[in-house]
């Protein structure tokens, strides 16, 4: 939703307001925010700070009212000096300059895995004798609702916006001990340590009783490895609370472990010492045997470290649904969870556990456990458990061993088919989906009898003609079939105007979809094509007046879509021509599979998928899953292919503005500046170990909302490519968007919304025949 803002006097502005995003609900919020941004353009205007906001009509609006029931999308109202509405306690107009940026609230707000930080409650009576230079009416009539808008935002996961708000606060306030721990928390999680520190020893300074400000004093010392300074800390922590406190022993732990990280030998012994200690008295403190099994990790005891961290993991609370408070960020579509206080524990686990399994394979954690505790359902939440941390391999043998014992149990086999598609073993993906088919042939949708697994099956069957086993699926790509190419149908996409009026799908017959679309996805991305066209002309009426988007199905469906509307393009069996590759995440499907003539030769594009790969997963410190399917993946590719790579739009959409909004990033430039390094770095080093020819593709402008942040990175993108030897910038962009409007798509290029259509790939073949011209008109001239 926007609104545009006027205010129609000297000087004229039009400010356009997103009033999700902003955390913005009442008129006055409104009237603040656009005041705030006003008086940053025009820092001399007299426009003061007593306001009216009209609609469209010139009805003047109450400012205690929710927006909504004035204004909708695109609607416009007007600001007029005067003081006429009728009073609230929400949000004045800030007296201080703030920069308020309009981006995506999808960032998560963390602490440390040691850190026990209590957030504070801004609504809590304050010492007026503390407020100094500020008294008790000015605290409630600017400082207050200043703070309830730096809440509203960093509910939201604005930390940028709630910074600028919070800061101000401080300018006015500089003791107000909810704007320190908000600022601190914010530049620590950011990992902006030295803006983080400033906060921090503010906070010591007006609060040195609280070990609030000294818990995040010893876990930056400790995150930038400044040992000695977290002990101080830390020690000073255990002299506030005394060891009658019931933290005293968490922290005695956490000093324990500080210790060991010291590499002194004296104090490592003192720390092992410590921890022993500590988890005798208490099995059950978590912070102990996290420094327990950081020393048998440390000390390559792994054996023993798996029994500590398999305990850790037992001790850890459960996650209590009743109580568990999560909030739904329409945005990113991320729903958080915003009251578990060992989130960051809990993640440090899953790491230990994902990193141990690598090193010692799936038996040795799985022995952890009472013989009678592993059940199918415990290898299929470790499989998930360890993929999220890159071990991929392992994750693959549990899922497999869950769905082996439970063959009829769908959500284990669709597990199964994408953690091989991580790996790339497509045929086995395919093969175990098959399994599955023949197995529950009457399953499908009530709605639709003849679609089920059995018709299905007898379409992948009618195509992939040999009996199982097969010698190999592989000999079923389309590229290597015989026959007249003949071009698939529209037809594929036409559904009767009868059909029955939506009853809702079940849970079981949407995870029976998803196994559907996820084999259409498999065999898409590996050249098996002959059975889609039958396969989409079937199942499309299922998803007419659905919002499968919506659903526990919403990513299978999403590759469905845009494989649907891609067949028509197509024609089929494919071409014998040589590989010329495209590595992309769903993108890299518009071009797949589609002929091209490189220098008098035809080639095929062949796709190298890696699904929700971000170019900042490629970074060295990064163990996401997705960056191990794009090493999968990618080498493949025979040494010394033509590869063209085409990543960055979910930088784009989200990662980058998730960042800024963390405050990783002071703005969105510095963003895409070292999100583009990291992608140029691993690149690289692909060129130096496997002789590839590298050509880059730009971003695509596809999507209205984020149009405007792809041009900006892709002009530092391709400055960046051209000033690399190793690489190849494909010149179109300018191409992808509206003659007429450069703001806009290029509509001759669209296909579903999100991907563009195969026939831009022409501009693909030119610019790489442009480029081999080049080189052989440069030759021919030395």
């Amino acid at each position: 939703m926007k609104i545009y803002i006027h205010y129609e006097s000297e000087p004229e502005e039009t400010v356009i307001i997103q009033p999700i995003q902003s955390g913005i609900e009442t008129v006055e919020q409104l009237k603040s925010y656009f005041l705030n941004e006003y008086k940053n353009k025009h820092p001399n205007s007299t426009i003061g700070d007593s306001v009216d906001l009209k609609d469209k009509k010139g009805k003047t609006l109450f400012d205690s009212y929710s927006i909504t029931k004035y204004f909708s999308n695109l609607d416009d109202g007007f600001i007029v000096k005067g003081n006429t509405s009728p009073p609230s306690t929400t949000t004045p107009t800030p007296t201080t300059k703030i920069a308020i940026a309009t981006t995506n609230p999808t960032a998560t707000a963390t602490k440390n895995p040691t850190a026990t930080v209590k957030q504070p409650n801004p609504t809590k009576n304050i010492d007026k004798q503390k407020l100094k230079g500020v008294d008790e009416q000015r605290y409630n009539g600017v400082v207050k609702p200043l703070l309830e808008q730096a809440e509203r935002f960093h509910s939201n996961q604005q930390f940028k916006n709630s910074i600028s708000y919070y800061e101000n606060v401080l300018s006015m306030m500089p003791n107000e001990k909810t704007s320190l721990l908000r600022c601190s928390n914010i530049y620590f999680n950011a990992k902006r340590w030295k803006e983080a520190e400033i906060m921090i020893d503010k906070g010591i300074k007006y609060y040195p009783e609280d070990i609030e400000f000294h818990d995040l004093k010893a876990n930056l010392k400790i995150s930038t490895l400044e040992y000695t300074d977290a002990l101080k800390s830390l020690k000073t922590i255990m002299d506030i609370l005394t060891p009658s406190h019931s933290k005293y022993e968490e922290y005695q732990a956490i000093y324990g472990k500080t210790l060991y990280d010291t590499r002194i030998p004296r104090l490592q012994q003192e720390a092992c010492d410590i921890l022993t200690a500590t988890v005798h008295k208490n099995e059950k403190n978590i912070q102990a045997l996290i420094g327990f099994t950081h020393v048998l990790i440390e000390k390559g005891q792994l054996k023993d470290a798996v029994q500590a961290v398999l305990q850790l993991l037992g001790t850890l609370p459960e996650i209590n649904k009743k109580t568990q408070k999560t909030k739904f960020l329409p945005l990113s579509g991320e729903t958080i969870v915003l009251n578990d206080p060992w989130q960051k524990e809990r993640k440090w686990t899953q790491e230990k556990i994902s990193d141990l399994i690598k090193l010692l394979g799936v038996d040795a954690i799985v022995g952890g456990f009472n013989a009678h505790a592993v059940t199918p359902q415990l290898m299929a939440f470790l499989s998930n458990y360890v993929k999220e941390f890159g071990a991929v391999k392992e994750s693959i043998e549990l899922i497999k061993r869950s769905s082996l014992k439970e063959p009829n149990h769908i959500l284990y086999r669709l597990s199964l088919i994408h953690a091989l598609e991580v790996t790339q073993d497509y045929g086995t993906a395919i093969e175990f989906a098959l399994d599955f088919l023949r197995n529950n042939k009457q399953r499908g949708l009530s709605q639709y009898p003849d679609v089920n697994c059995g018709t299905i099956l007898s379409i992948f069957e009618k195509h992939l003609k040999s009996s199982p086993p097969y010698k190999h699926i592989y000999e079923k790509q389309s590229f290597k079939l015989d026959g007249e190419p003949v071009k698939v149908s529209e037809d594929i996409l036409a559904v009767s105007p009868d059909l029955p009026t939506p009853i809702p799908y079940t849970q079981d017959e949407l995870d029976i979809m998803g196994l559907w679309f996820a084999t259409s996805k498999v065999c898409y991305a590996s050249g098996i094509l002959e059975p889609l066209p039958e396969l989409i002309a079937l199942l499309e009426k299922t998803r007419v007046g659905r919002d499968l988007h919506m659903t526990s199905s919403r990513n299978e469906n999403a590759y469905f879509c845009c494989i649907s509307t891609l067949m028509p393009y197509k024609s089929l069996p494919l071409p014998k021509h040589r590989p010329i590759y495209i590595a992309g995440d769903s993108h890299c499907f518009s071009t797949a599979w589609t002929p091209i003539t490189i220098q008098g030769e035809q080639r095929l594009f062949h796709p190298l998928l890696v699904t929700g790969l971000k170019m900042w997963h490629l970074r060295p410190s990064s163990k996401f899953y997705p960056k191990v399917n794009f090493y999968n993946v990618v080498p493949t590719a025979p040494p010394g292919s033509e590869i063209v790579f085409q990543f960055g739009e979910i930088d784009c959409r989200e990662g980058i503005i998730i960042s800024v909004e963390r405050c990783r990033y002071k703005d969105v430039e510095e963003g895409m500046n070292v999100t583009i390094d990291y992608y140029i770095s691993a690149l690289k080093d692909l060129v130096e170990k496997y002789k590839y020819k590298i050509f880059i593709h730009p971003v695509v402008p596809v999507l209205n909302e984020t149009r405007h942040i792809v041009k900006e990175f892709n002009k530092i993108f391709e400055k960046k490519i051209k000033a690399c030897k190793e690489f190849v910038w494909l010149d179109f962009f300018p191409t992808l968007l509206n003659p007429q409007d450069e703001n806009a798509f290029n509509t001759q290029y669209a296909l579903d919304g999100t991907h563009m259509n195969p026939s831009y790939v022409s501009l693909i073949e030119n610019c790489i025949n442009n480029h081999y011209n080049q080189q052989l008109s440069s030759r021919l001239i030395k």
